[in-house]
């Protein structure tokens, strides 16, 4: 179950997704297989892709399963996090978006929503640069 921002706001949604705004999406990752020492270092460093350079802001190794990482970013490449891993030879069994900017899914249950009231949509705003 992934957390979700919709909008009617069609500049908020680019503005947001822009890698310049900074604004971080976290992930939480079950891969089929641990990591690697080399790969967890290539992806942390920074790796080529088919569409250029990517680099997470953050990625850390469970640790009572190193086959479950969490990584944040604040690209908005497509399917970012699969071809991160999937470069590697990595398949993922488990992708789950669990948290993008302030917002989680934390107390909202599976298939629930919630809507913003003006003081979150103005804290969401105040993100943009």
């Amino acid at each position: 179950m992934d957390l979700l921002l919709l909008t009617n706001d069609g500049a908020l949604a680019q503005q947001l997704a822009h890698p310049s705004s900074q604004v971080q999406k976290y992930y939480h990752v079950v891969l089929d297989r641990t990591i690697q020492a080399d790969h967890y270092h290539n992806i942390q460093q920074s790796i080529l892709l088919e569409d250029g350079f990517t680099k997470v802001d953050t990625l850390t190794i469970a640790v009572d399963n190193p086959r479950q990482l969490n990584v944040a970013l604040h690209m908005g490449k497509n399917r970012i996090v699969r071809r991160i891993f999937e470069h590697f030879g990595y398949t993922i069994q488990k992708l789950d978006r669990i948290r993008y900017a302030h917002f989680t899914k934390k107390n909202i249950p599976r298939g629930k929503w919630i809507f913003l009231n003006p003081q979150a949509v103005a804290k969401l705003k105040s993100l943009i640069k």
